[in-house]
């Protein structure tokens, strides 16, 4: 991991010499085998981006395929400043309604819709998994640990500053906004995510990316959501860590 992060700090230094860049001192290693699967309601399967819940989220997440093997599950990636362009030509009138809206973020919620999707086995082995007695009680200890953050629902990409769009699945409300209003809002959202991956793949902000070994990706944080693809018949290493701006 080391020499990762060694070889991360030139990239950086190249790509974005002109901005204030520092990797997180904290990062993580996924290791998946098909003896060893994800969870189907782990929230890495839907979209989101990375620590959308904080007030400052980071400037982007690095992954690198340290050990690939077989056939390995993909990452998913829609670039949400192509996202913004599309919805614009699809429904003006949504589009319009975006720059006015500011959106609650919360941790707490996004665990919450994983697995209530995937029903009670689900509820069940997020229990075990958090040695906790009920889902309210693990929403609760992550509402503590990380409050809800509010955010414009339009907002400048760090790097080219083209308007990209701030919306994923922790998303708990529109602020300001009466209820009916919000949840119809919230679905017109979801049908540009929520396709099936026929209707997806065809769609001009969508892109899937195959590992290979030795790869590395980085992606900003602001312009881009990701989601792990399920399944899994090899064996895939990926180290993660994240860059934050000073």
């Amino acid at each position: 991991m080391g020499s990762f992060r060694t070889l991360l700090r030139d990239v950086l230094a190249v790509l974005y010499s002109d901005h204030h860049l520092a990797l997180s001192a904290s990062y993580n290693t996924a290791h998946r085998t098909p003896n060893a699967p994800r969870d189907a309601w782990s929230p890495d399967h839907f979209w989101h981006s990375d620590q959308s819940y904080l007030p400052k989220r980071p400037f982007a997440t690095v992954l690198y395929g340290a050990q690939i093997e077989g056939q390995i599950a993909g990452t998913d990636y829609i670039d949400t400043r192509k996202l913004l362009q599309f919805i614009e030509q699809d429904d003006p009138q949504l589009f319009a309604e975006l720059g006015k809206l500011s959106g609650v973020f919360s941790w707490s919620s996004y665990f919450d819709r994983t697995i209530q999707k995937f029903g009670q086995p689900a509820i069940d082995r997020a229990r075990e998994v958090n040695g906790m007695q009920s889902i309210g009680t693990i929403a609760q200890a992550r509402a503590l640990c990380y409050p809800a953050s509010t955010h414009p629902l339009i907002q400048p990409h760090p790097i080219t500053g083209d308007p990209t769009l701030y919306f994923d699945e922790r998303l708990m409300r529109f602020e300001g906004v009466p209820k009916d209003k919000d949840l119809l809002i919230q679905s017109k959202l979801r049908v540009y995510l929520e396709l099936d991956d026929d209707e997806l793949t065809a769609r001009p902000y969508f892109h899937h990316h195959d590992w290979e070994p030795g790869q590395m990706v980085l992606f900003t944080n602001t312009g881009t959501l990701h989601r792990a693809v399920g399944g899994n018949d090899g064996t895939r290493t990926l180290h993660r860590t994240l860059v934050n701006q000073i």
